[in-house]
């Protein structure tokens, strides 16, 4: 009898431990707000075709834009195509000024088939032109969201301009770059 006591006397110790626990976890690790995407976020990715990662910093002064892809999405084919064709150069002319650009693609998906998409597209030869893997699905930790396809846009000096969802196109990034806004603009928050 005094056994059966002692046994459900430590339970209830233990009970209370656990919630004691359990209640200085929830209120030490408060939950934390989705910010707002202003800047580029810090971020950092292994290539796709080559050694090594790819981070903000090989952007810098220049329009960075991100696409998030995957290889079998139709209308990540169809961005690619409006891409593909253009000036191999990363410097456009646009209203009169020369404008920097960086391309990073950035997938989730199978990275044979995304090489492969690159090569189908004339975008693994272009200069700036970057194509990374998110083997361990930060895109949405850095960006906020892993909707394919995404299309995110920043200036020179690292401020988010506008994403543009479900059918971006080089025109959006034109009108972007250019001062406007993507034909079809969707912005993210």
């Amino acid at each position: 009898m005094e056994i059966n006591r002692l046994i459900r006397y430590v339970l209830i110790a233990a009970s209370l431990l656990m919630l004691l626990f359990i209640g200085w976890w929830w209120f030490s690790n408060p939950l934390t707000e989705e910010e707002e995407l202003t800047q580029v976020p810090v971020f950092e990715f292994p290539l796709i075709g080559r050694s090594g990662v790819v981070t903000r910093h090989q952007f810098k002064g220049r329009y960075l834009i991100v696409s998030y892809f995957d290889p079998d999405c139709s209308h990540c084919r169809r961005l690619a195509a409006t891409v593909g064709d253009k000036p191999a150069g990363d410097k456009i002319k646009l209203r009169g000024k020369e404008i920097r650009l960086g391309w990073l693609w950035v997938t989730r998906f199978d990275e044979d088939q995304a090489w492969k998409f690159m090569e189908q597209y004339d975008l693994k030869d272009k200069p700036n032109t970057w194509l990374a893997a998110d083997r361990e699905g930060s895109f949405y930790k850095a960006f906020g969201d892993m909707h394919v396809p995404s299309l995110y846009v920043f200036d020179p000096q690292g401020n988010f301009l506008e994403a543009v969802y479900d059918e971006p196109q080089y025109s959006d990034v034109l009108k972007i770059v250019g001062g406007g806004q993507a034909q079809k603009p969707k912005k993210i928050r």
